[in-house]
């Protein structure tokens, strides 16, 4: 029995930690070898406790002490007892186990059923029992509270919980041993262990003990000789009859009363020893905190030495700030890494932004908490082949499975495979089983460069189909969970992933991140305890490949990383919760804004406040759990207080002003309290102070090299630049000159002002003298010349998906109105001639015919797709049926169909101009249908023949005099001048009558019209009339549509012009438009040649060249940067004319200005 309990007490700082410290020293100076002495401390404590005793210590060897936490004392004293320890089961052995069980039983939950569904359920399901065992809480007693309750749901849920926890009972008493079940076999063993014998006893850091370890600390006091506890807490705390819930101390008082109720029991006398005076801070400003911060009192501010506020403008501006201070301080005072310490309340917001930018600053450091494993490759591999072969090896999840980087597959491999995929359409086992033979053929590509990338692919296929249908076989033909497990041990010993993840961890430990070396370490051995534990709970019993997958997932989700420190020079992050960097130099605290300091408490778990309150009335008491979350919340300004008091000599408090979305943040009541006591200034990061602060420019080299184009773009422009910036310049010019090289080009470039060389424009665009070219890739240089160079300089292509795209669409119903008017043509048959059931009969076989062409038979490859197929042909029998009808109302009758000119197509359709540098440029193209008529002229009386040119269009295409003068519509006009070369060629001398757009498409009619069929008819054929341009002639205007009902143009009774006068020309102002396209052609591909890449899109009112544009990305257009829009000004027709005639004349065209 204890001669007495030792109660140590005071504030933050008082120095009770080294007071242990101290007396342990003394007693092993005394007597080296005498009793044991063991200081109990938070399992996160014990490494850092072990390490500062160390240095307290005179002899650094020591045979007396134990540094431990409850955890590794129950494993220390029970090692030796026969039969006392059962198998352990870890936290995740738990959770497979309830995974296991909720798969049981899941249709015997009606509460808690859709819960129970998802993913990570087990994980607050676990704590829940974890909570029960250690609050000694039986499922009868969560029946009994039930029973008592009027709330029938209420009720049936603590059923169901009750139900659960009996049989996670059931499965583990006598089985398996849990930290809760050691703790109970701890007590007992206490009074007859050798360790406790004589022993004297120092408990240090804890904040409250659960009931488990209240038993162990009562069998502790009767056993040990001595025992000394320390509290943080106020001086007059112990002699204070109430304290209300709102004090600082409140929770520690409460387990100083429960230690004293213990010590009572056992009748032993309780001492207290206070500790006054302040041992930890070296400068005012930290006493100052220390004793006022969570004071109410009313002080006047001081000036606060070693502390500093900050506030940035972002929270990557905060911690950027805080790191580049981390370094600063380090270089000023001397100190090392592991004098300093971050702590987080925000981890989630600012972790990854910290551990970034300690990495980009070269400095060591250890993150204090366990790391979620979810991510981790290995993890991904399990989880997505499992559910691969259980979901029927859907695109997602197999190239979840690939992109791993553990497969025999490069990342080029991986995404050619991934392309290929998607394009055609690949899905199930069985398609990547089979041997690919669809290749959808690039522009340029010969058929043996296909071929060798097609053998390619299928090599890739065959390293992801083998070893993935090697484990579905196993897995299928498994008989238990033992047999589940094996599969997919071999699955991972086929893809050689333990050699894979040697490898990463030795090329990480070269790269100088040891973390990340220790975590491809470790993964593998946490995966094989997860697999062990498997075994060991369920080996024997008959799974599902499904519910294996379930279980396994679960696990995965759940399974964490504990990492040791790299070194022992680090720096520290930690959370305030549980941290180990009590009483170092410098604390960096981040993120101290409103709803984090303190954190608003989030109502998670499974038993709700709520809940927890009905359980405390209906049980009166009985039943003891964990604090509810209103509880908690009382306990979070003490946390505050601990981790603002942790420092020694300096503090370091900041706050962002938005966030990552640009939403203002406040700052926290606590910051708001450290501004009324004390004076020191806040010193505020705006937006722009990476850009103008020395500490972020020149603390450390890398870094100030990434700034150093804006100090060189400063320097060229205003001579007025920081003489530091020389040293980084010649820093760089010694350490990284490739960089500095692309720095300084980039310091000098001006956006707006890209041009390549014309030498290297001449190789890209007009190999062998020769520049060849379609009108709308003229078109595409009108809207914007980068776009012109990304498309067809660069050849940068968006990715082929498996979709019917409107690019499909568009092609299909060309190709089937071509070839409808193809084949009457074979058939001597005039359009005018073909009955409705014919034009279904030839639609309905040409659309059979074209089909299955498209994107791998895509149309072929869904329900929905063949409806969409169905629909199509309902547009395309409407559509020839339009076609037919104007055939009829039109003396002009098609003659050629999709008619090529260029170089390549029949002679005498080249249309070639003669350009600079002894350069020619071939324009090609295919026109989609040519009609022919006669007109008979009324002074000879003779017939004098005419064309016309239409173009088939799925869209909403039109024409305008506009939209040619500034290079965007060249398309008609070049056909126009295309076709007269064809037909001449044929013997054919023919004039232009008109060029159009005849529309492939089913309107969207107005709903005020829907309810009167005529009214429809009519509004669907205004939408459909040919849109285009057509000689002024009201004769040639009505040869060609006698009905009125199929151009945009016409006529009245009288037969002068009704609608659309401005799409009539005069024959000289078609000659004068269409010298003008010639001369915008040839001045396109002068600009084109002269190397001009510019990022310059058109505007003209609402429409630009970035609206539907696919290079957004990659050009990074942006006024705000000096990038400028190519605005078009409206002008009338009149004054565009005037224009063509003059730049027309000179072979000249506008320049995109």
């Amino acid at each position: 029995m204890a001669d007495y309990i030792d109660c140590i007490l005071g504030r933050s700082g008082t120095g009770k930690t080294h007071e242990c410290y101290e007396e342990i020293r003394k007693r092993i100076e005394a007597e080296p070898l005498g009793k044991p002495l063991i200081l109990l401390v938070p399992e996160h404590r014990t490494y850092a406790a072990e390490k500062e005793l160390l240095e307290h210590l005179t002899s650094k060897s020591d045979m007396r002490t134990t540094v431990t936490g409850f955890r590794r004392l129950a494993w220390r004293v029970l090692k030796d007892r026969k039969n006392a320890l059962l198998p352990g089961i870890s936290r995740l052995g738990k959770r497979l186990l309830l995974k296991k069980i909720l798969l049981r039983r899941e249709k015997e939950l009606e509460v808690l059923g859709r819960a129970a569904a998802q993913r990570r359920f087990t994980e607050p399901l676990e704590a829940l029992f974890e909570e029960f065992k250690s609050y000694d809480v039986s499922p009868e007693s969560l029946r009994s509270a039930g029973r008592d309750d009027e709330d029938s749901i209420f009720s049936q849920k603590l059923e169901e919980i009750a139900l659960l926890y009996e049989e996670y009972l059931k499965e583990t008493q006598g089985k398996y041993q849990d930290s809760d079940d050691r703790m109970k076999e701890l007590a007992c063993a206490v009074s007859g262990s050798s360790l406790f014998e004589g022993a004297e006893v120092w408990i240090d850091g804890f904040l409250f003990f659960n009931p488990n370890e209240r038993i162990v600390l009562g069998e502790i006091f009767r056993t040990a000789k001595e025992v000394h506890i320390t509290f943080a807490l106020d001086r007059d705390i112990p002699f204070r009859t109430e304290i209300p819930a709102s004090e600082l101390f409140y929770r520690l008082a409460g387990t100083l009363q429960s230690v004293k109720e213990i010590a009572a029991g056992l009748k032993i006398p309780f001492k207290v020893r206070v500790l006054k005076e302040s041992r930890r801070f070296k400068s005012r400003g930290l006493n100052i905190i220390e004793q006022r911060l969570f004071d109410y009192g009313t002080y006047k501010p001081e000036n606060g030495d070693g502390v500093k506020l900050t506030e940035a403008a972002t929270r990557r501006l905060e911690a950027e700030a805080a790191v580049a201070d981390i370094v600063k301080q380090c270089r000023e005072r001397g100190w090392r890494w592991n004098d300093f310490g971050i702590l987080l309340r925000d981890e989630e917001n600012y972790l990854n932004i910290v551990e970034e930018l300690l990495t980009d600053y070269d400095v060591p450091f250890y993150t204090d908490w366990k790391r979620a494993a979810v991510h981790h490759p290995l993890a991904e591999l399990i989880r997505s082949a499992l559910e691969s072969v259980t979901q029927g090896w859907r695109y997602e999840t197999v190239f979840r499975y690939v992109k791993t980087g553990l497969l025999p597959l490069s990342p080029d491999n991986a995404d050619e495979l991934e392309n290929y995929v998607l394009a055609s359409g690949i899905r199930g086992e069985k398609a990547w089983g089979t041997v690919w033979t669809y290749r959808r053929k690039r522009a340029g590509e010969n058929e043996d460069t296909g071929i060798e990338i097609l053998e390619r692919i299928n090599k890739e296929r065959e390293a992801v189909y083998t070893a993935l249908h090697e484990f579905s076989e196993e897995l299928r033909g498994a008989e238990c969970v033992r047999e589940l497990v094996r599969a997919v041990y071999g699955l991972l010993e086929r893809l050689r992933v333990r050699e894979s993840l040697s490898s990463w961890a030795v090329e990480a430990e070269k790269n100088g991140d040891l973390d990340e070396a220790e975590e491809h370490r470790r993964i593998w051995v946490s995966v094989m305890e997860l697999l062990d534990e498997l075994v060991t709970i369920t080996g024997d019993e008959k799974l599902k490949p499904e519910e294996f997958s379930d279980i396994v997932c679960d696990g995965l989700d759940t399974m964490e990383i504990a990492l040791v420190p790299p070194g022992n020079d680090a720096v520290t992050i930690a959370s305030f919760d549980q941290n180990s960097i009590d009483n170092i130099k410098a604390v960096y605290i981040l993120g101290a804004n409103e709803g984090v300091m303190p954190r608003r408490s989030a109502e998670k778990g499974i038993l709700t406040d709520a809940d927890r309150s009905r359980i405390e009335v209906v049980t009166s008491g009985k039943i003891e759990l964990a604090p509810s979350r209103t509880q908690e919340s009382a306990n979070e300004n003490y946390l505050l207080y601990h981790g603002f008091t942790e420092a020694r000599e300096y503090l370091w408090v900041s706050w962002a002003l938005s966030d990552s979305e640009g939403s203002g943040l406040n700052r926290a009541a606590v910051v708001r309290k450290l501004h009324s006591i004390l004076l020191n200034p806040i010193d505020t990061i705006p937006l722009e102070g990476a850009d103008c602060r020395d500490e972020f420019q020149f603390t450390q080299p890398k870094r100030s090299v990434g700034r150093l184009a804006s100090a060189l773009r400063s320097y060229f422009s205003d001579d007025n630049g920081n003489q530091d910036w020389t040293s980084v310049y010649n820093w760089a010019a010694e350490h990284d000159p490739e960089r500095l090289s692309l720095l300084c080009r980039g310091a000098v470039a001006r956006a707006g002002d890209e041009a390549i060389p014309p030498k290297l424009a001449a190789r890209i665009f007009a190999a062998q003298k020769r520049m060849e070219g379609s009108v709308s890739q003229f078109e595409t240089f009108g809207q914007c010349p980068f776009k012109y160079f990304a498309q067809y300089g660069l050849h940068l292509e968006e990715r082929n998906e498996f979709s019917f795209r409107a690019l499909d669409y568009g092609n299909l119903m060309h190709n089937i109105m071509c070839s409808f008017g193809e084949r009457l043509s074979r058939e001597n048959k005039s359009w005018g001639s073909v009955t409705p059931d014919e034009q279904k009969q030839i639609c309905h076989e040409l659309m059979m015919a074209e089909a299955p062409m498209v994107q791998n038979e895509i149309l072929y490859s869904t329900e929905q797709y063949k409806n969409v197929m169905a629909r199509i042909e309902e547009t395309l029998q409407e559509s020839i049926a339009r076609a037919v009808g104007f055939a009829k109302a039109s003396s002009f009758q098609p003659r050629m169909f999709e008619k090529s000119f260029g170089r390549t197509a029949q002679e005498g359709s080249v249309i070639t101009y003669p350009l600079s540098n002894d350069i020619t440029l071939d324009i090609k193209g295919k026109i989609d249908r040519i009609d022919v008529g006669e007109l008979q002229n009324q002074e000879t009386g003779e017939n004098e023949p005419y064309y016309l040119v239409i173009d088939y269009k799925t869209g909403n295409a039109g024409l305008s005099m506009l939209d040619v003068y500034t290079g965007l519509r060249l398309q008609l006009l070049t056909y126009v001048m295309a076709a007269g070369r064809i037909l001449a060629a044929n013997g054919e001398k023919r004039r232009p009558a008109g060029l159009f757009y005849c529309y492939l498409k089913n309107p969207v009619i107005e709903m005020k019209n829907r309810g009167d069929t005529v009214k429809a008819m009519d509004e669907l054929a205004e939408k459909l009339r040919c849109y285009g341009w057509v000689l002024e002639t009201p004769e040639l205007i009505k040869a060609i549509d006698n009905s009125n009902k199929y151009l945009c143009v016409t006529l009245k009774s009288d037969g002068s012009l009704g609608k659309g006068k401005n799409n009539v020309k005069t024959e000289d102002n078609l000659k004068v438009i269409l010298d003008y396209t010639e001369a915008c052609l040839k001045n396109t591909a002068e600009s084109i040649l002269g190397g001009e890449i510019r990022v310059r899109p058109y505007k003209h009112k609402s429409e630009n060249a970035c609206k539907y544009c696919s290079y957004k990305a990659v050009c990074g257009f942006d006024v705000k940067i000096g990038n400028s829009w190519h605005i078009i000004e409206d002008m009338e027709n009149e004054e565009i004319l005037e224009k063509m005639k003059k730049l027309g004349k000179k072979g000249e065209a506008v320049e995109n200005d």
